[in-house]
């Protein structure tokens, strides 16, 4: 069922105010910038190239095995729904600058490097490497995951 954007409105409702306004400026006008959105590294070829064709709404926010929920301190976090539940995104396997496992994962780790573009120049700045279970990766069902900043799952 498509929801109207008064649905929406409605639904938001749900959410504190500071929250739903963030939420309602993020999302005014947001096909607009798609042309000038940059997919990785690359500025001249490659994913650079992407532009929208079209847009499908759906009323699935993300894979079945996992869903938005609010936490309890207020966050609106990822949860497992079921036992063997992907991950979709490189999850934290480590804390930062320790080797103690956050969570209990089937499946490979990888170091993620990057590269960050500062005032210091393009790509200038190296973040610090991180350990991290590979998307695909199989969790247990109520498993709560954060999606950090730069797209990386945190365990919650």
């Amino acid at each position: 069922m498509k929801k109207t954007p008064g649905e929406i409105e409605n639904h938001l409702k749900e959410f504190p105010e500071a929250l739903r306004s963030m939420v309602m400026n993020a999302t005014s006008g947001w096909e607009n910038v798609l042309d000038k959105l940059q997919l990785g590294g690359e500025q001249k070829y490659g994913w650079g190239l992407v532009r929208l064709i079209a847009k499908k709404e759906t009323e699935k926010l993300i894979h079945p095995g996992w869903q938005w929920v609010k936490s309890d301190e207020g966050e609106v976090v990822l949860v497992a729904k079921e036992d063997e539940a992907p991950l979709l995104a490189h999850a934290l396997a480590t804390e930062e600058g320790s080797y103690r496992q956050l969570i209990p994962v089937r499946g490979p780790i990888e170091p993620v490097v990057s590269r960050e573009t500062r005032k210091e120049g393009f790509g200038a700045f190296l973040p610090p490497a991180l350990i991290c279970w590979e998307p695909g990766g199989k969790v247990k069902q109520n498993q709560k995951m954060r999606v950090e900043e730069n797209g990386i799952w945190k365990p919650v």
